[in-house]
């Protein structure tokens, strides 16, 4: 229903394109009857370090005593980017921040390989399958078991309610270690 009332619309307004079509019904920035995937262009380099090895990882969070914090994200992400510039990369800079939680990037592709909180080798997208990553930028804490221990945050809206929604998880995770 919703795509014949789309349909109809660009037909009405502008001169029809499939690539336009197809760009608005799946959220890519579109133009003119070409495509232009946001990608294309080189990504700005993130400070949030990458993770390969969750076992090791999750030793380094047992011995200090504090949670992890994992961003899902893609190399094509925008809203990814802007996660890590805006809000992540900020809180970082805090000392405060960066005693309570350890944070990691883990880049969901198909070419990446990690270790997950077992030791066993996977690639990034089967893990991420495997704990249901379906959308990114998604945010999730862990302790050192592997155990997800704070509801997840899935997308960016505002910035300021994501600084909010990250600071109320992290004090859950807090609580459930």
């Amino acid at each position: 229903m919703f795509d014949e009332f789309v349909m109809n619309r660009l037909k009405k307004t502008w001169v029809f394109s499939p690539a336009l079509l197809a760009g608005l019904l799946s959220g890519l920035n579109v133009y003119a009857g070409d495509y232009r995937y946001e990608y294309e262009d080189d990504p700005v380099p993130s400070t949030i370090k990458e993770v390969d090895n969750l076992q090791a990882l999750a030793a380094l969070a047992r011995e200090k005593r504090v949670p992890i914090l994992i961003e899902f994200s893609t190399p094509w992400c925008m809203y990814c980017e802007t996660l890590e510039k805006e809000i992540l990369e900020p809180l970082l800079k805090s000392d405060d921040f960066r005693q309570r939680v350890i944070i990691r990037k883990l880049e969901v592709n198909d070419y990446s390989d990690i270790i997950d909180f077992t030791g066993q080798l996977q690639t990034s997208i089967d893990l991420a399958m495997s704990m249901k990553v379906n959308f990114y930028p998604t945010l999730i804490f862990f302790n050192a078991e592997g155990k997800e221990i704070s509801r997840r945050l899935v997308g960016i809206t505002v910035v300021d309610y994501v600084f909010e929604e990250i600071e109320k998880r992290l004090v859950w995770a807090e609580k459930a270690l």
